[in-house]
C-alpha cells in the first residue's frame, strides 16, 4: 500500500517497486528478485525530497503478463494524485514493453514518470542501475516534462543516464545490455473527441481490418487513450489478434497461422525498413487481404530515403508504418484491440 500521502513537504516521490534485477539477489548460481531494495538504493527522506513507497508485484520481468501492467497502472493512477514524479524500478527484458503500455495510457500525466533498471545486481560493480535511480531523481527534482520515460545508462558507454521516452525504447540487441532510443521524427496526428474514436474502432471487424486510411490515424495517433479514464483502460491476457513475424533469409508465409482472431498482421522487417518480396509473401498478403486482415511493416524512418523495396512491398499490399518502433507499435495494437472491439 502507498504510505504517507498526507505528509506533504519539500518534492514527494514515490517508488514502486516490481522486481527485475535491480532487486535481484544471488543465491547459488541463480539471480532472484528480492531482499530490501529501498535499503540498497540507500532510499531515504533527505533534503527537500520525500519518498514513498509500494510493491504491487515481485517477479523477473521476462515473466510480465497483462494482469501485471494492469497492476502498475491501478498504481500510478492512484500516487500521480498525490506525487511530483513516480519511479518505477523494472527488469530489462520487458523494459520496453512496460514502458510503451503506460506512455499510451497515461498520454496526459501531470508529472514524470520513470522506469529504471539495471543490466547487473547492485551488488555488482558492473552494475548500472544506481546511476540509473539517481537520474530518475534528479529528473523529476527538475520538474522534468511530464509523461512516461525509461532513465538508462549503456554499461559499455561512458556518461550519463539517458532520459527516453517511453515509446521510443528500441530493443536491445541479444546479448548485449546496451539500449538504444529511435530518435527519428515523432509523427503526431490527430484522430478526434474520444467518441469519434470509439464509432471509427467500433468498426474494427470491418473497415479497420479492410486496411484503409483509418488504421493509419489510429497508429498514429499519440493521444489516442487520452480521453478514456485510466481506470477503464483494459488490456487482454492474450494478445492472439495480432500475428507478429519477424524478416530472415529463407522467410516462409504460412497461412495456417492466421486464425479466425487475427485481426492484423505484423512484419518487423531488416533495421532499414524492409523485407524480402518473394511470391510466398504476395500469396499470403492477397489471403490476408480476402479476409480484410491489414498486412503492417514495422518500421521506417519518414526522415530517411526509402529503398526500391518499399515501393515492392507496398505495391504488393503490405502497409508501411512510419516513426513508431516495433514494440511501440505492437502494444499500441494490443492496447487498441483490448480497448475498443470485442475480445
Amino acid at each position: 500500500m502507498v504510505n504517507n500521502f498526507d505528509i506533504m513537504f519539500g518534492m514527494n516521490i514515490h517508488v514502486i517497486f516490481t522486481g527485475g534485477t535491480i532487486s535481484g539477489v544471488i543465491e547459488g548460481d541463480s539471480i532472484r528478485p528480492g531482499g530490501d531494495l529501498k535499503g540498497r538504493l540507500g532510499l531515504c527522506d533527505k533534503n527537500e525530497l520525500h519518498f514513498t513507497f509500494e510493491e504491487p508485484y515481485r517477479i523477473l520481468s521476462e515473466d510480465l503478463k497483462a494482469f501485471h501492467v494492469l497492476k502498475l497502472k491501478d498504481s500510478v493512477a492512484m500516487a500521480a494524485d498525490h506525487s511530483d514524479g513516480i519511479i518505477i524500478t523494472h527488469g530489462t527484458d520487458t523494459l520496453h514493453y512496460t514502458a510503451a503500455l503506460l506512455h499510451y495510457m497515461f498520454a496526459g500525466i501531470g508529472i514524470p514518470v520513470i522506469l529504471v533498471s539495471s543490466a547487473y545486481v547492485l551488488s555488482d560493480p558492473r552494475s548500472n542501475g544506481r546511476v540509473n535511480f539517481e537520474a530518475a531523481v534528479e529528473y523529476i527534482r527538475r520538474k522534468g516534462t511530464p509523461g512516461v520515460y525509461i532513465a538508462y545508462k549503456n554499461p559499455s558507454f561512458e556518461g550519463v543516464a539517458q532520459i527516453i521516452r517511453g515509446d521510443r525504447l528500441l530493443s536491445s540487441m541479444a546479448g548485449s545490455s546496451d539500449f538504444y532510443a529511435y530518435d527519428g521524427p515523432d509523427m503526431r496526428r490527430g484522430c478526434g473527441s474520444y467518441k469519434e474514436k470509439k464509432c471509427a474502432l467500433g468498426e474494427v471487424s470491418d473497415d479497420f481490418r479492410s486496411g484503409d486510411a483509418g488504421l493509419e490515424e489510429l497508429i498514429y495517433d499519440e493521444n489516442l487513450f487520452s480521453d478514456l479514464p485510466v481506470r477503464d483502460i483494459k488490456l487482454c491476457e492474450k494478445s492472439d489478434m495480432i500475428l507478429r513475424l519477424a524478416a530472415y533469409p529463407g522467410m516462409c508465409f504460412n497461412s495456417d497461422l492466421v486464425t479466425d482472431r487475427t485481426r492484423v498482421v505484423m512484419l518487423e522487417g531488416y533495421h532499414s525498413g524492409t523485407i524480402g518480396v518473394t511470391d510466398g509473401l504476395r500469396v499470403f498478403v492477397k489471403y490476408c487481404k480476402e479476409r480484410r486482415i491489414p498486412v503492417l511493416l514495422s518500421f521506417l524512418n519518414s526522415g530517411e530515403s526509402e529503398y526500391e523495396t518499399v515501393d515492392t512491398y507496398r505495391k504488393a499490399g503490405v502497409i508501411p508504418v512510419y516513426d513508431v518502433p516495433p514494440v511501440a507499435l505492437y502494444c499500441k495494437l494490443w492496447l487498441i484491440f483490448s480497448n475498443f472491439t470485442e475480445s
